[in-house]
């Protein structure tokens, strides 16, 4: 075998060693708590004398079946130092033979250091407490083993599970009582109890719990019998007056009748326990589905005839007779007027002065639980008291709460082109738990689609979606219009709350704008330039485009760019462009030529496939042009000093539309003098300077002439001049005309 097999049994061993140990402990301080206890004395010296038991009166967990033994003298007080006498340690002896039991007069000890526990599991079994106490043992350490010199390469030592151990309850430590040494009032005896294999003293606990209540922590089990049985003893004898704070405790292991033990009772100090703790805002177990009717019967028995002084028992038997459990079953009872209470079974707590309750919790239907009470007569009469019991039932129904709730869900393009038609697929769907009634759809037409009815709303009636189901509607629209936009579809139902779905939707389509740049003010015979621009601001291609300029007819067509033709029975200038990409634009130009005065406006539209531009116009004006223009000459050039020269005036209007408030001036060169003037105005001559008065208008192609005559008194070169000036010429035009003038002397 390996070390560390080895060390693993040997571990396992100890650890087995142990617990058997505490339990044979534990089972021994058992024994001794079912013992009697006198007051201050921690161990009775009754048990100096073996007492005889046969075998059959050991329970089954090794512990003996309790009984009352005969109460012996009174234990002495301590002395004033503390110290109580020693007895020698009391002993069972058994009918069957074998050797006398030890009674445990305290608990056993172990030295923790001699012992080497197993290394606890991840589930380890559970804590073993010693007897009496309510804390965990000493921890144990597991002694380490130094490791070899050399690490001998061996194979992983094999798990050895520790085996799990029942967990062993905990038993009580017999409690001193505060209250002084009992007084009785009949001589005590020393025999053993008539019947030693009878049942020992009912249990009690709370307010009737003494040194045979039950440890700390532990609860009461109650359990129902058939026939409860006290005792009858020397400790209970007629006048025994027992402490009702020092009742005995219900043995852990006391056997019950067949019956299955009642649920724990509800706090009588909680309101809503009695009768109404059950409650719940769910349904509950299907069991209490339907009629639910417990029926419950009390029996309550007592002997024939009773003594004074001598105990009695009184009992009473709760029975379901109906045909459902029967919750928060509670019984109470009063001490009979007369008597005096020593006990009851199951424990009752107290209930006003004289009043006893017991909550047995549950009852099903056909089962029964049976309480006692143990009662010591205490004057002659007719004794008795009327129980009573009252119960909760306890009902469920349940209905299923559903909830209608439709989606819905469309499916079509995202993206057209416009002039197309959309077919729009809606699914109405209930996703709930119930049935949609009435269930109506109704669509909202967006601006950019048209529907074949025309309408702007529409609506469908569905009628009724079961829970799961789907219909499906179709909805063809045409789109008329570019743009962005959500179709949104609505469900209502008569009962469920509104659902709405919004589906976008892009329609793409081109859009042209036009516009003719040019000048808004020309003259006669003026050419003219315009530049016509057409841009695509759409989402689309345009496609096979055709723009038209429809010319005024005081316009002529002079030319064009880009191939533009001229349509002269039309009157109008065509350009034809294959396509137009989103966001460009094209440009050509236009030569018109003015022929007419007046205000005139130059059109232009455009259409294309599926699409088409708002139409433009340009105006401009036109207007004719005044041109004044006058000549001077002389008819004798060169002459002779003292000579006559005529100068001749010509003023005509070469322009298009007459000008006026003309004025002319003529004068004569230093050293010549005015002979003679002709005008048909009217003039003054100052000097060597001619001023006409102003021809009021001209009109075009009007000429006015006017006549000068000098005479020139020095020879050499001598200049005439006229300036000419007019309502639309505001500065004046200077001309000359020179003459030349010898001596002929």
């Amino acid at each position: 075998m390996s070390r560390y097999a080895f060390i693993a049994a040997a571990t396992l061993f100890t650890g087995l060693l142990v617990v058997l140990t505490m339990a044979i402990a534990q089972r021994d301080a058992r024994v001794a708590s079912t013992l009697p206890d006198i007051e201050s004395a921690p161990y009775s010296a009754v048990l100096a004398k073996p007492i005889v038991v046969d075998s059959s009166a050991i329970g089954p967990d090794g512990g003996l079946i309790p009984s009352l033994p005969p109460v012996p003298e009174p234990w002495p007080m301590p002395s004033w130092d503390g110290e109580l006498p020693t007895e020698p340690d009391p002993q069972i002896a058994l009918v069957s033979g074998q050797a006398p039991i030890t009674v445990a007069t305290e608990p056993p000890k172990f030295d923790a250091s001699r012992i080497v526990a197993p290394k606890p599991r991840s589930d380890a079994a559970p804590t073993l407490l010693p007897p009496g106490g309510t804390t965990a043992p000493p921890a144990v350490s597991i002694p380490s083993i130094p490791a070899p010199a050399t690490t001998p390469v061996m194979p992983a030592p094999p798990t050895v599970a520790l085996p799990s151990l029942p967990e062993v309850p905990s038993v009580a430590t017999p409690v001193l009582p505060d209250n002084p040494v009992p007084k009785y009032d009949t001589p005590q005896s020393d025999a053993p109890p008539t019947n030693p294999l009878a049942p020992g003293p009912a249990p009690m606990s709370g307010a009737y719990g003494g040194a045979y209540g039950t440890a700390p922590g532990e609860r009461s089990v109650p359990r129902p019998i058939s026939e409860p049985s006290f005792p009858e003893s020397s400790a209970q004898g007629p006048g025994r007056n027992l402490p009702q704070g020092n009742a005995p405790a219900i043995p852990a292991d006391l056997p019950g009748n067949g019956f299955t033990p009642l649920s724990d009772p509800p706090s009588l100090t909680n309101p809503a326990a009695n009768g109404w703790s059950k409650a719940t805002p769910t349904p509950g177990s299907r069991q209490f589905d339907g009629s639910q009717n417990p029926s419950l019967e009390i029996h309550k028995r007592a002997p024939e005839e009773v003594q004074v002084g001598v105990p009695a028992t009184f009992t009473a038997v709760v029975r379901n007779v109906g045909n459902a459990t029967a919750f928060d079953v509670q019984v109470t009872d009063a001490i009979p007027k007369g008597a005096r209470l020593v006990r009851t079974f199951p424990e009752a707590q107290r209930a006003g002065g004289d009043g006893l309750a017991w909550n047995l919790g549950e009852l099903a239907a056909g089962q029964e639980a049976t309480i006692s009470m143990e009662i010591v007569p205490e004057t002659e009469g007719e004794l008795g008291s009327v129980a009573s019991v009252k119960f909760a039932a306890q009902a469920s129904v349940r209905t299923m709460s559903t909830q209608p709730r439709l989606t819905i869900k469309q499916t079509a393009v995202s993206e057209m082109l416009g002039g197309d038609s959309a077919t729009i697929f809606i699914d109405v769907t209930n996703t709930g738990s119930g049935v949609a009634r009435g269930v109506r759809l109704e669509e909202d037409v967006p601006n950019v689609f048209r529907h074949v009815s025309g309408a702007s709303a529409l609506q469908h009636d569905v009628g009724d979606l079961s829970p799961g189901e789907t219909i499906r509607l179709e909805i063809e629209l045409m789109a008329i219009a570019a743009g962005k936009v959500s179709n949104v579809v609505r469900a209502t139902s008569a009962n469920s709350a509104t659902s709405e779905s919004s589906f976008p939707i892009e329609v793409k389509a081109p859009k042209l704008q036009l516009q003719l740049v040019g000048p808004k003010l020309r003259h006669l015979e003026r050419p003219s330039p315009y530049e016509a621009i057409i841009e695509n601001t759409g989402t689309a291609v345009a496609r096979d485009l055709y723009i038209t300029a429809r010319l005024p007819r005081g316009m002529n067509f002079v030319s064009a760019s880009n191939e533009g033709t001229y349509l002269p029975d039309q009157h109008s200038v065509v350009w034809n462009l294959m396509e137009l990409a989103a966001g460009t634009k094209a440009k050509t130009d236009l030569v018109l030529l003015p022929v007419e005065e007046g205000r005139f406006s130059i059109a232009m539209t455009t259409d294309g496939d599926g699409v088409r531009a708002e139409p433009t116009e340009r105006e401009v004006i036109v207007e004719g042009q005044s041109e004044l223009t006058f000549e001077i000459d002389d008819d004798n050039d060169p002459i002779e000093v003292a000579g006559m020269t005529t100068y001749s005036v010509r003023i005509n209007n070469i322009g298009t539309r007459p000008d006026a408030e003309i004025r002319l001036v003529v004068e004569a060169p230093e050293g010549s003098t005015i002979e003679q003037v002709s005008s048909p105005m009217k003039y003054q001559v100052s000097g060597r300077q001619v001023v006409f008065s102003p021809i009021p208008s001209l009109a075009s192609k009007q000429q006015v002439v006017v006549k000068v005559g000098v005479k020139h008194g020095r020879e050499g070169t001598q200049v005439l001049r006229a300036s000419l000036q007019s309502q639309l010429r505001a500065v004046p035009v200077i001309k000359d005309e020179s003459t030349q003038v010898y001596r002929d002397r």
